[in-house]
This record gives C-alpha cells, structure tokens and sequence, in this order.
C-alpha cells in the first residue's frame, strides 16, 4: 500500500510554488498540495480500519521497560477499542483518534486511555507515548515512531490481529499480580534460585518485580562480593512470563518461566538447571547495607511508638513491645521509645540498648543495657553484657523480650529503607534471622 511515508509540507509547498511560478512550464502534479495531503490521510485512515479483526501490539515504550500487550480496533466513527493487559483492563477507556498532519502523517489518541496512563507512570520515566508518527505501512503490518520522545524514538508495531488475539489479551489482565511478591508468597521474602540435576543450590538472589514499568530485577553476589543489580524487562504470558531478552545466570540462558499453580512458585529448567522463584524466610541475597554500619550515618536506631506504625514493623515484634508494656504496667510505667546505640569500630563500650519508660504523671527514667556488635557474613551479631545501674538491673527481666531480640543467634539482616517519613533522616529495618516473622523500622539519628 504506502511505503517509507514521508509527506513534508514545506517540500509540497515549494514544488507548487516553483510550478506555478512559470506558465509555461507544466505542472508536476494534478492536484494542488492540500487535495494530495488529504488523500494520503484519507489513505492511512483506510489502512486503519482495513483490519477486520483489528490490531494487536506488543508495546515497549523504552528497552528497559516490558512489553505491554494491548489490542485496537478502529471504527469510521472515530473510536478505538482498546483492550490491554495492563492493570487488569481498567485503564482501557473509550477514546477517539485523529489522523492529521504537522510535518508528518500522525496518530493521536486523543482522550485519557492505556496509552496516556502508561505515558504518565512513574512521573513521565517509562518513555510511552500517546501521539505517534505513521512510517510505514503495508496490506498487514503498520509502524509507528513515537512523535514526542526526546532521546531515540520508540516503535509501535500494528500487526493485523485474528480473531481469538481479542480474548487472548484479555485472558493476561490480572496475570501481572501473581508475579508480585507479594501476591507469591506469605513468606518475607521472595528469591530467584538455581538447583543443579541432585537438587543442590548452586545460586541465590534477591527477586523484585515493578508492576509499571514491568521490570523484574535480582540482586546476587557479582566477582569479588560486588553487589550485582540486573534489571530486566519482561512480557506477560499465559503460561507466566518471559524476560524479552534471555538472562544468563551461572552460564545458563533463562528466557521463559511457566506458573506452577500446585506449589505457587515460577519455574525454568535449562539443562540440568533448574529455576525456581519462591517466597523465602530470608531474603535470596543479603545486599550490603550492613557493612555501612559504622560509617558513621547510622549511630542511634531510634523506635518510638508515637511516630506510627509501619509494615516493615512485623506484627511478631509488635507483640514483643506489648509483653515489654505488660511486664512494667504493675510499676505505672509503658515505653516511650528504645534507642539502639550502635559503634562496630569500637565495640568495647559505645554499643548498648537505651529505653526510656514513662508514668501518667510524665515522669520517665531511661535505662542502659550493654552490648558488643560484630559483623559476619553482612549479618550483624549482639552480645549481651550487663544492665548499666540499678534500676536498669531491677527491670531486666521486664525488658528481656526486647534485649533477646536483638541477640539472634543467627544475626540480624539490616536493610537501608530510604529517608523516614517527610523527614530527611535515613531509615532502616532490622530483621532477626533466627525468627524472620520479627522485624522493626524505624528512623536514624
């Protein structure tokens, strides 16, 4: 039909000028510049609609976004049907479409649907686009260039659609969410593991998958304990999903991993490798941020219940600070707060648990619990001394529940959390390893 389109205005404009400026000389065209624009418009809106069963596209904005499968038909009224499988469907609102010219034959879609909501996700960062220039078209096959994006333009690929490719697309809406983590598992954590042909692990990683940028990334041990982050775009499937391009883990090539509704996990077996995504009790990869303990950011850990609760604050140690209240309820007391004091490159008496207890009349005494950290496999370890005075000593027992938890014989998991609430200091969780169901956030001072 129309190949490699390529319609300038200001070209048409200078040929009629330069034919009309000589009677003598015949013109180049039978028509004037206005009548052939509109008959190569008229040409692609044919083209639009020539797909009986509509169109169907595997739309990624950017190479390091996923792919967004999303059917259209366009209808002479002007409407576009659409159906994608992003965000179960809903975003795929009844709009119109325009066909016109400014330097080039464009695509506009022109009220709030999928393709304007992708283009608003993530403050503008996934590259989409709802504006698009028309650059190629053949009998079943149409392409499209982003008009807008800054950097390289990003193509959208019309191919026509058969009659079941509708409720194929329709079949994916809602598959995204059983690729959360969340929605995986109810362990803590989710890990992306490999296990050689005796079922031996041979490979761990952390495992993340972002819903709108549908990116899924896995954070593992690189050379030399280096933090590796591998972010990889994704295309949902019926069977699961597929990483567009192949990952390589140990050697081995992953592309496709099928759901296994039975045992609630994806898996992939290459060879004698085998893939699992799975809910853990710890997390797959313990990244680094332990080590930065002593740099000197991370001195008092502070929990005070009156700043609010937060989910990374397991409902385990929620209970734990309820025994601590109950213990010291017959003195009138309850916690104000507890400060974690925590000095890795001096660890002979600058480490201790500070909690402060206070009565109905205001008044409050603080009491002092020595500790000695040390770090091993990025896992942080307490040792327990002694309560610093008499009263500290009086309440020891009454305290227990909160100095056990941060005396894991199998250390504690720290993971940075960003900066707390609307304020600029940093935050952070603690996780006990003996127990993953305790856990507690909160701010840095």
């Amino acid at each position: 039909m129309l190949n490699n389109i390529n319609i300038y205005i200001l070209a048409f404009l200078t040929i009629s000028l330069v034919s009309c400026s000589n009677d003598d000389v015949d013109p180049l065209f039978d028509t004037d510049v206005n009548t052939r624009v509109n008959e190569q418009l008229d040409s692609l809106r044919k083209a639009l609609l020539s797909a009986e069963n509509g169109w169907k596209v595997e739309y990624q904005p950017e190479n390091t976004v996923g792919i967004f499968n999303i059917y259209l038909k366009f209808n002479e009224d002007s409407t576009v049907d659409i159906a994608s499988d992003f965000d179960n469907g809903d975003q795929d609102l009844p709009t119109t479409y325009r066909v016109s010219i400014s330097q080039k034959p464009e695509l506009v879609l022109e009220n709030f649907t999928v393709f304007h909501r992708l283009f608003e996700a993530n403050f503008f960062s996934l590259g989409a686009e709802f504006e698009f220039l028309f650059e190629n078209v053949t009998e079943d096959i149409i392409t499209l260039k982003s008009k807008t994006d800054s950097g390289e333009k990003s193509t959208l690929t019309f191919v026509k659609a058969l009659t079941s490719d509708k409720g194929d697309i329709i079949a994916l809406q809602g598959l995204d969410a059983r690729i959360e983590k969340e929605n995986l598992t109810d362990k803590p954590f989710t890990s992306l593991k490999l296990f050689d042909n005796n079922s031996e692990e041979i490979f761990t990683s952390s495992y993340n998958f972002d819903k709108l940028s549908r990116t899924i990334t896995l954070f593992y041990d690189g050379d030399n304990n280096n933090e590796v982050e591998d972010r990889q775009p994704i295309k949902i499937t019926q069977e699961g999903f597929d990483f567009v391009s192949p990952i390589t883990l140990l050697g081995t090539e992953f592309q496709s991993f099928t759901y296994d509704e039975t045992n609630n996990y994806f898996i992939a077996i290459v060879g004698d490798v085998t893939a699992i995504i799975n809910g853990t009790d710890l997390p797959g990869y313990i990244n680094n941020d332990g080590l930065g303990l002593g740099d000197g950011r991370f001195t008092q850990f502070l929990y005070r219940p009156s700043l609010g609760a937060h989910p990374l604050t397991s409902s385990g140690f929620d209970a734990i600070m309820a025994q601590v209240n109950a213990n010291i309820a017959g003195f009138g007391f309850s916690v104000f707060e507890f400060r974690t004091i925590i000095d890795i490159n001096d660890p002979d008496g600058n480490t201790y648990l500070e909690v402060t207890i206070v009565n109905a009349d205001g008044g409050s005494i603080t009491l002092f619990y020595d500790l000695r950290p040390s770090i091993q496999d990025k896992k942080i370890f307490f040792e327990y001394i002694a309560p610093f005075g008499d009263t500290s000593a009086l309440l020891e027992t009454q305290m227990a529940p909160l100095i056990n938890f941060w005396l894991s014989t199998e250390g504690l998991i720290y993971t940075n959390r960003g900066t707390f609430q609307n304020f600029s200091n940093l935050a952070g969780q603690f996780l006990n390893a003996q127990d993953p169901s305790l856990s507690v956030y909160a701010v840095w001072l």
